[in-house]
């Protein structure tokens, strides 16, 4: 069909030209190897025909007799004469070749004549003769060119293809430029090759080990998903008429479940999705909108950077092309843009006011802690030995007249956070295996009870597995796992274990430490959080708190702001303000120092090499270049965030929420800057490519001849080929490639390492297992990620219209990828946390003034010297650019401060829930979070129960004491069915050395349809001091899998059933 079709377009092409008198003569060979280019030639004709509306169809039947010689040259034949001189311009046809005769493209050039052209023999004489710096026919290319060497600065002119001198870093050697630095690079990539060829090796070795910790697995498991998002009894459906209850009375939310809609982890989190649905759907509109405007207007809006070229000729030709359409179609573009920026702020106040009320209703639909806490500011400093709870209660019960629950005092205890940390973790631990009654017991198990590691593993301890040893023991150094599990404001340091190091019994940090000595020397901070039994208490509460003092200390009261989980209680009242505001300031100097570190350590070298590269003939950089820019630009984005994270940890905030404000704006501060520096370095990279292709601008002046930054800017080829570097770069590289990589990197690898080191290493103790296990934990970074692409979305309006409707529908495409991974990973992967507060949201609201002001930067940029306007040039332009992105700002900061709270909801009505039901829901309470609260219940108050400390995950341990203001008392919480390859490989070993009890077990397995080699081994053994099928008792020291049936992650023999099937031993280590 190809060849038939070739046939017919020749034949219409010779009807509809009869004036055409040239002789046409094709042998079948030549029409059938003519034919073979007819797409790719029919395309490319397109490109030529008229730009008005009647015209402006792909189509063979509106091309007039005019084109019926591009129709020849587009099957192969030229129209060109030889050694005859012939400008080209917009209507020239760019793939037109030379006759066979003549067939490659010689470029006069001389004073005031530029983009004349001449067909040439393919000769040295030839070329010289027209131009004696490029005297080298290039039948392929079909031009006369100079040398191609990589690194040359002047090429030979002898007609050979190599170097008279080279660039610096370059040495010459037979006429050929070799790099300095050749084996650097070869050095580097081998080591880092080396580096993931170890780091396999080392996977496939724990992967290889064998399986003697199942059940310490199996725990970190339950852990795991008991410690994820789950729901309070209060969201969950009640049972149907006539069936019975479950046990657990808390599950995991369903994947269907709307997190526009449903603040499962506060309405911080809620507004995020909601922010990034917005931006879905905003992208969506402008990509649409501006492809309806070209299907509307003029088609070439779609095209425009879009049509290639590869010789100066072509250059030539799609420089004058593309100017005069742009020219033409400038005042719709400026028009379309002004409008898009006008309708984007609109919306963008629009969805402020929507986000605010949304957030007014959460608050006031959903009873939480905060809503019965107030905040007390102004505490004299007092030793813990005295009772300050109890005083300060009666105190302001006193003087406002309203009933107080409790008070929950902050304590200055950054000093001692690892026993503190230490002592909760094994009191935990110890009730949890059922090994004190009540948990009051002052004579704990220490850690140095712990046994040594396993020796097998000290016997092995050398060549390849002592590397691999080491391996590990950086994997779980606590500094790897915080950034790992992004456990930021975790209430101690003790998150990790070094199981190949112990040569005895791990020391624990309580081991000689007088406890209640400690707790007693402990001073409190300024700061107490007062619980009232109803938020109208509360309110009242407040508005009486005009006067109030407490031991000669004048007391203020204020509403709680933020949630009790999301206090980050050891910096609690250890700063002021001007000491916070100094960190900030030490920390944006740390960013600026990293990334000054970066840009000569990494950035300076490879802009040298990109200087110096030979962009001649269209020559670009190749794989290895291309794989290490994209090496430096993931190292930088990986350093911004390790800084802005330590910066943002380093400050001392109180709240999560401060915390996460803070590292969200650190973070975008430094993916803009990261951002600049690609693009900066694209622009130097560009502008040398145009430079080797000597680029002319329309006027014929060569782009290496521009002084200016706008000049060069405004040129069309700078234009186009920057358009399609912001195109590359932005899709997939920046919009899609990190987010389908970051599940594997932070969730799945880091989930799978940790499975396969602690299977087989068994002498981890069990608090150490469950951090390890812990899902990686969640934070806002992401409204970072949306605004930095928000900004590259933007910045395509700079460039020629082509790339417009691609770039915004990529935007979306890949925020709806983004969007589903963030919904599973909140509602399947990640631990319990709450974002209570809207600060986050409206920072990010605030910042959206960037990409919305570059909108209406762009707008004066390309409006300028339009018919009818200003006429600014140079740096003038910049500065009226300027002007117009700072204005902006100016205008959305004052909108969002003070236009934006009018149409918040004037009323909230304090929720009528008394603070009991709300305990009973809610685990984290004001007591049970702060760690120094729950030891001094313990040890100097002696409670009969004691405060327990909310750890999520284990909620079920949580008792409930009326007088202490905790009510809270539950069940342990589902757990889900961990299908592990583990229990798969045991089963085999099994099968293969004990046929007859496999035999057994597969009779029972069928019988009971219960085949699942998983459920079996998941509850075949029983773990060490628990007794098979005990039952569970809320809040009384129930174990994982107290409760939860076989194949919902029960823990082995802690109260599970082992269902149909064999107990089968797990394979012994020979």
């Amino acid at each position: 069909p190809r060849h038939f079709l070739s046939l017919l377009v020749l034949w219409t092409a010779l009807v509809a030209s009869p004036s055409a008198a040239v002789p046409v003569r094709l042998s079948a060979r030549r029409v059938l190897s003519a034919g073979a280019g007819l797409r790719s030639a029919g395309h490319r004709s397109a490109e030529l025909a008229p730009s008005n509306n009647a015209t402006r169809q792909v189509n063979w039947k509106i091309h007039d007799r005019q084109n019926s010689k591009q129709h020849i040259a587009a099957l192969g034949l030229s129209t060109l004469q030889c050694n005859v001189a012939a400008r080209t311009d917009s209507k020239s046809d760019r793939w037109e070749r030379c006759p066979a005769e003549c067939p490659v493209f010689a470029e006069t050039k001389g004073d005031g004549v530029w983009c004349n052209f001449e067909c040439v023999e393919a000769s040295f004489a030839a070329c010289s003769a027209r131009n004696p710096l490029e005297p080298l026919p290039d039948e392929k290319r079909g031009i006369c060119r100079a040398c191609i060497v990589q690194g040359c600065d002047v090429c030979n002119t002898d007609g050979t293809n190599t170097c008279l001198h080279c660039s610096s870093g370059y040495v010459l050697t037979n006429g050929i430029c070799s790099s300095m630095f050749t084996y650097v690079w070869y050095a580097a990539f081998a080591a880092l090759g080396l580096v993931i060829l170890l780091v396999l090796a080392w996977v496939l070795d724990l992967n290889s080990r064998p399986i003697i910790n199942k059940e310490g697995l199996m725990h970190g498991l339950t852990f795991r998903s008991r410690a994820k998002l789950h729901m309070a009894a209060s969201d969950q459906e009640e049972p149907e008429a006539g069936t019975e209850a479950e046990a657990s009375t808390r599950h995991l939310w369903p994947l269907s479940t709307n997190l526009l809609s449903k603040p499962i982890a506060g309405p911080g989190l809620l507004l995020s999705f909601n922010f990034q649905f917005v931006v879905i759907l905003w992208a969506i509109g402008v990509g649409l909108g501006w492809l309806w405007l070209g299907k509307a207007v003029d088609e070439d809006l779609l095209t425009l950077g879009l049509k290639e070229a590869e010789t100066p000729r072509q250059n030539c030709i799609l420089v004058a092309w593309g100017y005069e359409t742009q020219q033409r179609l400038m005042k719709t573009k400026v028009l379309f843009v002004f409008g898009t920026y006008v309708v984007t702020f609109l919306l963008a106040c629009i969805h402020g006011v929507r986000q605010l009320r949304m957030f007014q209703l959460m608050d006031q639909e959903h009873t939480t802690h905060k809503d019965f806490c107030a905040i007390c500011y102004g505490l004299p400093p007092l030793k813990g030995s005295e009772h300050i709870e109890e005083e300060l209660k009666t105190s302001v019960a006193d003087a406002t007249g309203e009933n107080v629950v409790g008070v929950s005092v902050a304590w200055d205890f950054e000093e001692h956070e690892e026993l503190i940390s230490s002592v909760i973790q094994e009191d935990l631990d110890e009730r949890e295996q059922g090994g004190a009654s009540g948990g009051r017991s002052r004579n704990r198990r220490s850690s140095s009870n712990v046994p040594p590691i396993n020796p097998d593993l000290k016997e092995s301890s050398a060549g390849v597995r002592w590397l691999f040893q080491k391996m590990e023991r950086t994997f779980l150094h606590p500094s790897v796992q915080r950034i790992i599990k992004k456990n930021r404001h975790s209430a101690g340091k003790r998150n990790a274990a070094d199981p190949g190091t112990a040569d005895g019994p791990v020391q624990s940090p309580r081991d000689g430490v007088d406890l209640d000595e400690v707790l007693s020397d402990l001073c409190n901070a300024d700061i107490a959080f007062i619980v009232f039994e109803t938020e109208s208490s509360r309110n009242a509460a407040v508005q009486k708190s005009e006067g109030l003092t407490f031991r000669g200390n004048a007391i203020t009261l204020h509403p709680a702001p933020f949630e009790p989980d999301t206090v980050i209680w050891r910096n609690v009242g250890n700063s002021s303000m001007t000491e916070k505001a100094k960190k900030v300031g030490k920390g944006i100097g740390m960013i600026f120092l990293a990334l000054a570190t970066w840009i000569f350590a990494f950035y300076l070298p490879y802009a040298d090499f990109i200087t110096h590269y030979n962009y001649s003939y269209g020559q670009e950089p190749g794989l290895v270049s291309s794989m290490t820019f994209s090496m430096i630009v993931v190292a930088g984005n990986a350093l911004m965030y390790l800084v802005c994270s330590e910066v943002s940890d380093r400050v001392g905030f109180r709240s999560i929420d401060e915390r996460e404000v803070c590292y969200m704006l650190l973070y975008s501060f430094a993916c803009v800057l990261n951002v600049l520096l690609d693009l900066g370095v694209t622009y130097f990279m560009v502008y040398e490519m145009m430079k080797g292709v000597n680029m002319r601008t329309y006027s014929g002046v060569p782009l290496a001849d521009l002084k200016t930054f706008t000049e060069r800017f405004e040129s069309y080829a700078m234009q186009r080929e920057l358009g399609i570097n912001l195109s590359a770069y932005s899709f997939p590289s920046t919009f899609l490639i990190p987010f389908v990589i970051e599940p594997f990197a932070t969730v799945y690898m880091p989930y799978k390492i940790m499975t396969l080191i602690i299977r087989s290493h068994s002498q981890i103790p069990r608090n150490q297992v469950e951090a390890f296990m812990r899902g990686t934990n969640m934070d806002l970074s992401r409204y970072a990620d949306i605004l930095v692409n928000i900004m590259l979305v933007v910045l395509v309006f700079y460039f020629p219209g082509g790339f417009t409707t691609t770039l915004f529908l990529a935007l979306a495409f890949s925020h709806m990828f983004i969007y589903a991974y963030d919904h599973y990973k909140v509602l399947r992967s990640v631990p319990s946390c709450y974002f209570s507060t809207m600060s986050v949201d409206w920072w990010a609201q605030w910042m959206l003034c960037v990409p919305i002001g570059l909108l209406l930067s762009c707008a004066v940029f390309k409006a300028n010297c339009q018919q009818g306007q200003h006429c600014w040039k140079g740096y003038e332009l910049l500065l009226k650019c300027s002007a117009a992105f700072v204005l902006h700002v100016f205008l959305h900061t004052v909108v969002l401060v003070f236009i934006v709270p009018i149409f918040g909801k004037k009323e909230i009505v304090p929720t009528p829930v008394p603070y009991r039901r709300c305990s009973e829901t809610i685990a984290a309470s004001w007591f049970s979070t702060n760690p120094v609260h729950c030891l001094r219940s313990q040890y100097l108050h002696d409670h009969h129960p004691p405060c327990d400390f909310f750890i999520a995950g284990k909620e079920h341990l949580l008792r409930k004491n009326e007088k202490l203001g905790l009510y809270f008392q539950d069940f342990a919480a589902d757990a889900e069915d961990y299908d592990e390859k583990l229990d798969l490989r045991g089963a085999m070993e099994i099968l293969a050395n004990s046929p007859h009890q496999a035999a057994k077990w597969l009779r029972s397995s069928v019988s009971n349809r219960g085949f699942n080699l998983t459920r079996t081994f998941s509850t075949a053994s029983h773990a060490p001091g628990a007794s098979p099928g005990a039952s569970a008792t809320p809040g009384a020291g129930a174990s994982p899998g107290a409760g939860a049936s076989s194949g919902e992650g029960a823990s082995p023999g802690e109260g599970a059933s082992p269902g149909p099937s064999v107990p089968l031993e797990p394979p012994k280590e020979p």
